[in-house]
């Protein structure tokens, strides 16, 4: 458990529990409304080592990843491995709709 100042503690092993195997990762955006306009914001990205789908390490983007690495049957070895941030241009999306001409229009 990790304990807070104020409030309940954390548990620090849900990826440890067969019951979480579904989910691949978490990731976590720490968005600063002041700052969120000028700068990327902070993202993490911690991975289930015991997940049914599991990321590629780089496949979100984060300043930081943590890697959990099996050590023996219960004793595991986190590793943060520095992560990739998307450039401000790769941040600009353009959609476009496609519509197929319309026989009853």
């Amino acid at each position: 458990m990790i304990h807070k100042p104020v409030g309940q503690p954390v548990p620090a092993d849900t990826f440890l529990d067969p019951r979480f195997a579904p989910i691949s990762a978490i990731w976590a955006v720490d968005i600063d409304e002041f700052a969120v306009m000028d700068l990327p914001a902070r993202m993490v990205v911690v991975h289930n080592p015991n997940a049914i789908n599991p990321l590629p390490v780089g496949f979100l983007p984060a300043q930081d990843e943590y890697v959990a690495s099996v050590i023996d049957g219960r004793t595991y070895r986190l590793d943060r491995v520095e992560g990739r941030t998307l450039r401000p241009v790769e941040n600009l999306v353009t959609v476009g709709v496609h519509h197929p001409p319309c026989s009853n229009c």
